[in-house]
């Protein structure tokens, strides 16, 4: 078990810490997972209403019946979509604030400049 460093010793800053350690970088390669995978939900039922509409269009060759009011699923619909685009930018925004506070750049960028460390393994090895 490690020691406890007595007062007044230097101690390495937290930052330094999770940088070696590797765990800010996992939380926010997750974290992008996340904002892809809500994004993707987000998108996922108006394009699948559309190939349906596009699909029934190219059957009946002619245009489709389009409601003139809104239905209770294409409130649903709106809504969900809504929810999960909200959700989406949330687990950006949660991901972009470790990345600027820790490494001092965007997501997308400080898992990019880790990688390197990542794989050589140089980032699990404690100083």
């Amino acid at each position: 078990m490690g020691k406890i460093a007595p007062r007044g010793t230097d101690v390495r800053p937290i930052r330094e810490i999770l940088i070696h350690s590797g765990v800010a970088a996992v939380a926010v390669a997750v974290l992008l997972l996340w904002t892809i995978d809500l994004a993707f939900h987000a998108l996922w039922n108006p394009f699948w209403r559309l190939v349906d509409f596009i699909g029934t269009a190219i059957a009946i060759r002619g245009i489709p019946y389009i409601p003139l009011k809104f239905t209770a699923a294409d409130e649903a619909v709106a809504f969900y979509v809504l929810l999960y685009s909200i959700e989406s930018v949330a687990c950006l925004c949660c991901a972009a604030i470790p990345a600027r506070v820790i490494f001092g750049c965007g997501p997308l960028r400080c898992l990019k400049e880790n990688r390197e460390l990542m794989l050589k393994g140089r980032a699990w090895v404690t100083d």
